[in-house]
């Protein structure tokens, strides 16, 4: 099955093409300021590298997160229209599951950054991703051999990861720590598309916004009392 990936619930945007078992494109870019600007542009050339159109695609895969509340939001906005338009399937995968998939031996755990000195944890068995400390990580984990911690937030947050989980491992390659959009359709069953009006990014933990305005973002009236 062709197969066009993305991933861009962390500062790092992930595309992919990829045809059965073979990667025929794949691009990784580090953008601190949001991927909207880069990721049609992006799969563009991709699809120019590997002298594919659009038509060519059979189904779209995309992370769903958790991550940046905007950033995990780019890549399936996008997958969805072009799944849409072109009348395709389309796959969800947590970004979790997505970076654990990348240690391809061993105990893997997912550590994304949450922001706020938090982090997003998974492992294998875990129903959904949890949001802690770093330090409290290693009590959501189960008994069992010292784990590969990997993840953008593995990186931020080390010493605090390696003082709560002696044994733990960290590794050193920055390229482990990001979620891969290549390995994707290795999460997926083909014969099991997502619903497309109803795929949604997963969200563990309330936005700034909904923490900050409980009650919905007051209206200019409320804001200036006076205005109409």
């Amino acid at each position: 099955m062709k197969l066009l990936c993305a991933d861009t619930a962390t500062r790092t945007e992930s595309v992919a093409l990829v045809d059965g078992d073979h990667v025929l494109a794949e691009r990784a870019v580090y953008r601190a300021k949001g991927h909207g600007r880069g990721i049609i542009d992006d799969i563009d050339q991709l699809l120019s590298d590997a002298e594919w159109s659009l038509d060519d695609v059979e189904g779209f895969v995309c992370g769903l997160g958790p991550g940046s509340f905007t950033g995990l939001r780019i890549a399936l906005a996008t997958l969805k229209g072009l799944a849409l338009a072109k009348g395709r399937p389309i796959f969800g995968v947590r970004t979790t599951r997505l970076v654990c998939a990348g240690v391809p031996v061993g105990r893997s755990v997912a550590i994304i950054d949450a922001r706020r000195d938090q982090v997003y944890v998974e492992e294998e068995g875990f129903e959904s991703p949890i949001c802690c400390a770093p330090e409290a990580v290693a009590h959501h984990l189960a008994a069992g051999p010292p784990p590969v911690l990997v993840g953008d937030g593995a990186m931020k947050y080390r010493e605090a990861l390696l003082a709560a989980l002696p044994g733990a491992v960290i590794p050193d390659a920055a390229v482990v720590h990001r979620p891969r959009a290549a390995l994707l359709p290795q999460l997926i069953d083909p014969d099991r598309p997502a619903a497309l009006a109803t795929l949604e990014p997963v969200y563990v933990r309330l936005s700034d916004a909904e923490i900050n305005y409980p009650l919905g973002f007051p209206d200019l009236a409320n804001r200036y009392p006076g205005v109409s």
